[in-house]
C-alpha cells in the first residue's frame, strides 16, 4: 500500500502526479498536498490517475474535495484528470463523476485542455 506523489508544471499548469493506490490508508499525504495546493493559490491544476493501481471511494472524495476547494477559492477552480487505466476509469463511470471532471488520456492533454493549446493542435 504505496504512494508516491510527484509535482511538476508544465506551461504553467500544475501536474499532480499519483503513483500507487489511493484508499483510506494512504490518501492523508495525498489530501494535505493538494490542500496545500490551492494554499499556495493553484486553481486549475492536473491530477494524473496514470501510474494510480487501486482508487477506492475514500480517495475518489479527497478528490472530489479538491475540486470544491478549487472552486471555492476560485470562479476559474478546475481539476481535470488524467488517466488511462480501464479499473480507475470504471470508478468515475459508475459514481457519475466523469461528467463534473474533464478525464484526458494523458497529463499532456490535460495540460493541453487547461491552457487552450488543445484547440491550436
Amino acid at each position: 500500500m504505496d504512494l508516491k506523489l510527484t509535482t511538476d508544471t508544465r506551461h504553467g499548469i500544475l501536474v499532480v502526479t499519483v503513483n500507487g493506490e489511493l484508499s483510506v490508508y494512504t490518501v492523508s499525504d495525498f489530501r494535505a498536498a493538494l490542500r496545500k495546493i490551492t494554499d499556495n493559490g493553484a486553481y486549475r491544476f492536473v491530477i494524473d490517475l496514470s501510474g494510480c493501481d487501486f482508487l477506492d471511494s475514500t480517495g475518489l472524495g479527497v478528490i472530489v474535495g479538491a475540486l470544491k476547494n478549487a472552486r471555492a477559492k476560485s470562479a476559474q477552480g478546475r481539476v481535470d484528470i488524467a488517466c488511462d487505466t480501464s479499473r480507475v476509469l470504471n470508478v468515475f463511470r459508475i459514481t457519475g463523476l466523469e461528467k463534473v471532471f474533464a478525464i484526458h488520456e494523458s497529463a499532456d492533454d490535460a495540460v493541453a485542455a487547461l491552457t487552450g493549446m488543445a484547440a491550436q493542435r
